[in-house]
Order: structure tokens, then C-alpha cells, then sequence
């Protein structure tokens, strides 16, 4: 369903001459976040689990340990991996699913639309969705996961990796990139680990870091 409304909205906003971005905040908006929202809700709050406490210097040592090692993955084999990815398994895929980006391309579109986008990647991308995929994914599907042994929290960030699939070209960067914060998430019972070290990736990664380009 996610994949018919991102694709759907991708084609209708080309037609109208809209950034494919777009898209993607439509599909969080509409789907993704009623979806797993609903599941939690339904099931109801005692279902989340990992909510073991730690001292706070550990949450900050796991966390930094966690960004730190997500974003040196990102920085130094994401492009690599990615190009080869796209060059040997997913070279069938057009550019316009290939080269989306959360800030559309300023010399396409007026500065209006540039900085509706960085909104709602702010609000999407950047906040609303990583909480919600954390309590899922982890704090939802990895403790049901328990009887995989150690294979848990590798199939947990398998699932997490495949389930972004409008950029499978990633697949396996973000296998690698954030593996540490599920396991340390895991070994430790504690969700806010993976919660908070996805959310300060997400939102410098994505919203802080490109804040010079759209109000600058």
C-alpha cells in the first residue's frame, strides 16, 4: 500500500511539475505513520517493551558511540556502496526514483517550494518518523524477536532496511550504518539508544545541515 501511494503521488506530481520529494512526505503522512501508529495503538502501550533504565552517562556513551559510527559509514562508504549497487543490481531503476532528494533542485523549482519541502522533511523525515519507526522496530518487533538469539537484532535492522524501499540502493549502507545503535538497543533492553541516535542523525543529517542552502 505505502509503495501504491508513493509511486501514485510521484507520478501525479511530475505531471503538475512538482518535486517526486513530495511523494514521499505524502506516503509518511498517509500511510506510514497511521500504520505503525495503529499497530501500537491497537496493541496498546504495555506491548512496547526495552524500557530498561540506564545511568544517563551510558545513554550518552552508547548514543555518540552509535551517531559516531552511523555517520562515518554514511560519510565514507555510503556513495561507494550505493554506486555499486545501482550500477550491478538496481540499474534498472529511472533517475527520477534514483536521484529524489529531500531539498529539490533549486534551479527547478522556485525557493517557495524549496523550503515547503524542508518543513515538511523536518517534521516528517527528521522527527514524527523516526520516533514512530524507533517504537516499532524496536520496541515493538525486536523483543518478539528474542527467540533468533543474537541473529535479532540483525534481522531487526534487515527489516528496517528493506522497509525504506524507494531507495534499496541503501540497502546495505544502512545495514551498516546502524546496526550498533539496534544492537546496543538490544543488549541493553533500551530503546531510547536507537531513539535518540536516529533522531539526531535524521535531523542534522537531513533538516539541520542543509539549513544554509534553503533560508540562507
Amino acid at each position: 500500500m505505502a509503495g501504491a501511494v508513493f509511486f501514485t503521488a510521484a507520478y501525479f506530481l511530475g505531471q503538475h511539475n512538482q518535486p517526486a520529494v513530495f511523494a514521499y512526505h505524502i506516503e509518511t503522512f498517509l500511510v506510514i505513520l497511521p500504520v505503525l501508529i495503529g499497530i501500537i495503538y491497537w496493541l496498546g502501550a504495555d506491548s512496547i517493551s526495552m524500557q530498561n533504565t540506564l545511568p544517563l552517562k551510558m545513554h550518552f556513551f552508547y548514543i555518540a558511540l552509535s551517531l559516531g559510527w552511523a555517520v562515518l559509514v554514511f560519510a565514507l562508504a555510503g556513495q561507494l556502496l550505493s554506486n555499486v549497487l545501482l550500477e550491478k543490481v538496481f540499474f534498472f531503476l529511472n533517475d527520477w526514483m534514483t536521484n529524489i532528494s529531500l531539498i529539490p533542485d533549486e534551479t527547478k523549482y522556485s525557493k517557495n517550494v524549496i523550503k515547503l519541502a524542508w518543513i515538511l522533511t523536518l517534521i516528517s523525515t527528521s522527527i514524527l518518523a523516526p520516533i514512530a519507526e524507533e517504537y516499532y522496530f524496536r520496541g515493538l518487533l525486536l523483543p518478539r524477536l528474542g527467540h533468533f538469539g543474537f541473529w535479532a537484532p540483525v534481522i531487526s535492522t534487515v527489516l528496517f532496511s528493506i522497509y525504506h524501499f524507494w531507495s534499496p540502493w541503501l540497502l546495505l549502507v544502512r545495514v551498516l550504518a546502524i546496526f550498533p545503535m539496534v544492537f546496543f538497543s538490544w543488549k541493553t533492553g533500551n530503546i531510547y539508544i536507537a531513539l535518540w541516535t536516529h533522531l539526531l542523525l535524521n535531523l542534522v543529517g537531513d533538516s539541520i545541515l542543509t539549513i544554509p542552502k534553503v533560508w540562507g
